[in-house]
């Protein structure tokens, strides 16, 4: 069982949380600040609740603070679960700023305390398992290249990028936009034969169509002793990994050619007539399944069961349950480390809108509002507010919507995404314009139209 520590100057009432809450954890009690410390250095408790009213100041709250203080200080990941008096907001407030975790009013409530208390232990114990499998990943000398997640569907995922990784067949890697596509691809090489490799991943959506072909094959220029061979990725990818995103966008005659690449292990630059060998592993990714691609004519029917001997298929985040919280952590103490903030949590509202967010922008659009709240919060724990989700957020959109036309609607919408993609893409305008499913030269329109192109920022 779990250990919870009850700090409570009252026998009577320490005594019956005690008795509540011990059904379900090992509880330890401590009536003032001695016997607190002394409880919590022998036994380490995950999660405390804390009465702020220890004596000598019983209608104070000097000790409990400085219990709070002393916690924090030597055991920073301990959730503290405040006491405090009805309506007593300024005090509660001014706990959250020091660390504590979450806040409950007297009189107590069993159930909503459980309910508390609970959600305190769930959270402190996905903080674990994120740094065990992390610590894991680190003994093995091998990383998920920043896939991390613990439901069922993902531990597919993991098993299965560890099985295919053994040999070098063509995998299709499908899910929607955002879901980690691409890291997936990178941890199967990070995991094959393959490592030491080079990766190379060409987005056939957002390439020049004109240009795909030397792009991927290569070009030879000009004749006799002044021909400028130009390598395309294939070749640059030798001893390595190909990933190539969106193959259905292809042309018909580029999709002959990859697939003679994949038939004889061979191919022909753009203007030349050599035969040149490969050697290399191609992963693909798509947001759907290609054999729809298939039946509407879009690929070659051959080429896809080349491309697909092995499909792996990504779980929306909205689907992935408590990973969006282990996800979520992650990105804050990523962000709050490279910002030097002490942002170091979320209230439990802003947890809450992160788990009823349904995440059109999956993984990618979580990051982006985390980087967002650890820029924009004030204080050590995320509200939803910073996040851009919750009530008040949705009631500010309407409010400004109203006095515009349908217009200037449609065009702050539009500005809206199309900065939330390249926020999320860290300025990589290929990768935003895949985001936002459309081709490089219109989102560089669509930046021009809305004053957001910056060229000494583009990439």
């Amino acid at each position: 069982m779990d250990t919870l520590l009850v700090i409570e100057a009252t026998e009577i009432l320490r005594h019956e949380l005690a008795v509540a809450l011990g059904t379900e954890y090992t509880v330890l009690q401590g009536a003032d600040f001695n016997q607190a410390m002394e409880q919590f250095h022998r036994h380490n408790p995950k999660v405390v609740a804390l009465d702020l009213g220890l004596p000598p100041d019983l209608e104070g709250t000097s000790e409990g603070f400085r219990c709070l203080q002393w916690m924090l200080g030597s055991q920073p990941e301990t959730k503290v679960v405040v006491l405090t008096g009805n309506g007593d907001w300024e005090t509660a407030h001014r706990a959250l700023r020091f660390g504590a975790y979450d806040f409950y009013h007297k009189p107590v409530n069993l159930d909503e305390l459980k309910s508390v208390i609970k959600r305190a232990f769930q959270l402190i114990n996905l903080e674990e398992e994120r740094r065990r499998l992390q610590e894991t990943l680190d003994r093995r000398g091998q990383g998920l290249e920043g896939v991390v997640g613990q439901c069922a569907a993902m531990q597919r995922v993991y098993s299965a990028a560890q099985m295919v990784a053994a040999s070098d067949v063509p995998v299709l890697i499908t899910g929607e936009l955002g879901t980690g596509k691409e890291l997936v691809a990178r941890t199967i090489k990070s995991l094959s034969a393959r490592a030491d490799g080079p990766f190379v991943p060409i987005l056939c959506a957002v390439t020049n169509k004109d240009q795909l072909g030397s792009e991927l094959f290569g070009a030879e220029c000009g004749a006799g002793v002044g021909v400028a061979l130009l390598p395309g990725k294939i070749e640059h990818a030798a001893q390595g990994t190909l990933f190539i995103n969106e193959p259905a966008e292809l042309p018909q005659h580029l999709q002959v050619k990859l697939l003679r690449v994949l038939q004889e292990r061979k191919l022909q630059r753009v203007g030349g007539t050599q035969d040149i060998g490969t050697d290399i592993r191609v992963i693909c990714a798509a947001k759907e399944n290609l054999s729809q691609a298939v039946r509407a004519g879009l690929l070659l029917e051959e080429l896809y069961y080349r491309l697909s001997v092995i499909t792996l298929d990504l779980p929306p985040l909205r689907s992935r349950g408590q990973d969006i919280m282990l996800l979520a952590h992650l990105f804050l103490r990523r962000f709050a480390q490279a910002c030097n903030s002490r942002v170091r949590g979320f209230t439990p509202e802003a947890a809450a809108a992160l788990e009823v967010h349904s995440w059109p922008g999956n993984v990618g659009e979580l990051e982006g509002r985390v980087q967002r709240g650890v820029i924009l919060s004030e204080g050590p724990f995320l509200e939803p507010s910073v996040l851009g989700l919750g009530v008040e957020a949705v009631r500010e959109e309407v409010a400004a919507a109203r006095s515009l036309s349908l217009r200037e609607a449609r065009d702050r919408a539009e500005r809206t995404v199309i900065s939330a993609a390249v926020d999320s893409s860290r300025g990589n305008l290929a990768k935003a314009s895949e985001l936002l499913d459309v081709s490089r030269s219109t989102l560089y329109d669509l930046l021009k139209k809305h004053g957001l192109f910056n060229p000494g920022g583009s990439r």
